[in-house]
């Protein structure tokens, strides 16, 4: 699509009204004119940088359709990430990047000459490549001798791997003269935000004019992130953290190639996945084939998927253009030469579905989603039924699509109405000994009880958490982000004092019903347990007190009469 005018609204503007062809396609290319570019991110001048050094091309081969189904049994389960093609990253300075990128490109095109997007096509597995079992010597577990010892390997690939060098999932530089999300302590000490009137918005600002701006910043997900390709280098088949559209915006260099497979295709895509994933590596995933996709370390041709009848949709983004993927889409890519790009997520009332699906998968399985899903289609939906938004107001958001506003609206009525209406249900139950309060209203005790509950644990120094106090509390249950209600007990706050984040109970309003009267108990010797003395009435700390909640449901189920 070509943008020669800019809209009022700007870039949120123009990504709404491609709602049917993101639905359809899987992505959009923008097309710039040269006087609405937005302002260009820096890397960082000082200092070191993240680099992932890949191997091309891609050993060993994960998926393919010439596997002969390996004798997997009698094998002890590796870990996933161990049977997966590796990567390694390393921390550099840009000058050590360039010169390695320059010598990377050089012995891709020595190795493959005429390297071209055919080229990697062609290339980027070696055919035959796969893991196989194999039987060894190893030590007696016993020291009594030897013992046959079952293992994995795969031949020896007939081309040497060539390293290439990608600078990821670099932070800009702070002097760029450009904002981190409102959400972040330092966005108050920066350079005021730029107007959507002025240029389109780049990656960086983006996120200042949408639906997350009153969450809290979530590196490369509410904030940018930048990409320095060079020739070869991939990006492996993803889809984002939790389903959510990106925004890319190529500033410089050369073109990147990008290919969508929409979501519309996941079914599909999920049946081949299964039946033609390396044995060794579906059975470390247990079955899951999208946990091996989001270990992001999967490469191989599009032609795979299109030769099984899988649409998709290639898409090159030149300098200066963006490109936005649509929520669910896989994608996959490779550059075509040095180039720089920045990207981040844009949540867009048409991912609201699958946000709240995929919510909901990670909860059945007790995984953290770092994203505040119930706040912002709470707060959305109070946008929407005041008649504004977050851009424009309702009437304009409507206007870009009416039919995508209607099965938007569809969506957060169900939500905000499953939310209200468990809520009402559970504080029903217990006969008039539950207590809503709004969050003013909680003591210093509850309140500080909260705050702690924010963000999940981690030894790990790289894993980047967030401080969630701005969106909510994590649910000891199930691990999910709760703005709208979080259900506690005063007594146990206070009887356990500093033991309560452990031995305190906080539910999110799916879990309470079930898992509340489950806690109030202490280990008083060995395997015994007694119940706290005291009261364990519940307290629900809520965002929608009184007829609030309500309210809001009546409210969107008056628009959706309007736009029937």
């Amino acid at each position: 699509m070509l943008v020669n005018t800019l809209p009022e609204h700007g870039l949120p503007y123009l990504i709404r009204q491609q709602a049917k062809v993101l639905s359809e396609q899987g992505v959009v290319v923008l097309r710039i004119r040269s006087a609405l570019k937005p302002p260009e991110c820096a890397l960082p001048s000082c200092g070191k940088i993240p680099v992932r050094i890949q191997s091309f091309p891609s050993y060993p081969t994960i998926v393919s359709t010439d596997m002969s189904g390996p004798d997997i049994s009698g094998l002890e389960t590796m870990g996933m990430r161990d049977l997966l093609p590796r990567w390694k990253s390393k921390m550099m300075t840009l000058q050590q990047v360039r010169v390695a990128s320059r010598l990377g490109t050089e012995a891709l095109k020595t190795a493959f000459p005429g390297f071209s997007e055919q080229r990697f096509m062609e290339s980027i597995n070696e055919p035959g490549l796969f893991w196989h079992k194999v039987v060894a010597h190893g030590p007696s577990t016993n020291n009594s001798g030897s013992r046959l010892r079952q293992d994995v390997e795969y031949n020896r690939p007939a081309v040497q791997a060539v390293e290439l060098f990608y600078p990821s999932d670099v932070l800009p530089s702070p002097e760029d003269g450009l904002s981190r999300s409102p959400g972040d302590p330092m966005f108050a000490s920066q350079t005021p935000r730029l107007l959507p009137s002025s240029r389109l918005s780049s990656p960086r600002t983006l996120n200042h004019f949408g639906m997350a701006q009153t969450s809290t910043t979530y590196e490369g997900m509410t904030t940018n992130m930048l990409y320095r390709g060079s020739l070869g280098t991939m990006f492996p088949w993803h889809m984002e953290d939790s389903m959510l559209p990106s925004v890319s915006y190529c500033q410089s260099g050369k073109a990147k190639v990008w290919w969508v497979v929409p979501e519309h295709q996941r079914s599909l895509v999920k049946a081949l996945l299964l039946k033609y994933i390396d044995p060794f590596v579906l059975t470390a995933a247990d079955g899951n084939v999208w946990d091996v996709l989001a270990s992001k370390r999967l490469f191989f041709s599009p032609n795979f998927f299109l030769d099984h009848g899988v649409q998709i949709t290639r898409a090159e983004q030149q300098a200066g253009d963006f490109i936005v993927t649509a929520a669910g889409a896989l994608h996959s890519g490779m550059n075509l030469g040095v180039n720089l790009t920045s990207a981040t997520n844009f949540p867009t009332p048409c991912w609201w579905r699958l946000g709240i699906e995929h919510g909901e998968c990670a909860r059945a399985l007790g995984r953290h989603v770092p994203y505040p899903l119930e706040k912002i289609i709470i707060q959305s939906s109070q946008q929407l039924v005041a008649g504004k938004w977050w851009w424009g107001d309702a009437t304009i958001l409507e206007a870009c699509n009416p039919e995508h506003f209607s099965m938007d609206v569809t969506v957060a009525e169900k939500f905000v109405s499953k939310c209200v209406d468990t809520i009402a249900v559970f504080v029903n139950s217990r006969d008039g000994k539950v207590s809503v309060v709004p969050h003013s209203g909680v003591s210093e005790a509850v309140r500080k009880f909260l705050w702690m509950a924010r963000t999940p644990p981690s030894l790990d120094p790289n894993d980047m958490r967030v401080d969630h106090s701005r969106d909510g509390a994590l649910c000891k249950d199930c691990n999910a982000l709760c703005w709208v209600a979080a259900v506690v007990c005063p007594t146990c706050i206070k009887y356990f004092g500093a033991r309560a984040q452990v031995e305190a109970p906080l539910s999110c309003w799916r879990c309470v019903s079930t898992t509340y009267d489950e806690w109030h108990r202490e280990e008083v010797g060995k395997n015994t347990m007694v119940v706290v003395k005291g009261s364990h009435d519940p307290l629900v700390v809520s965002r929608l007190c009184g007829d609030a909640g309500t309210e809001l449901v009546r409210g969107l189920r008056r628009l959706l009469r309007r736009v029937a």
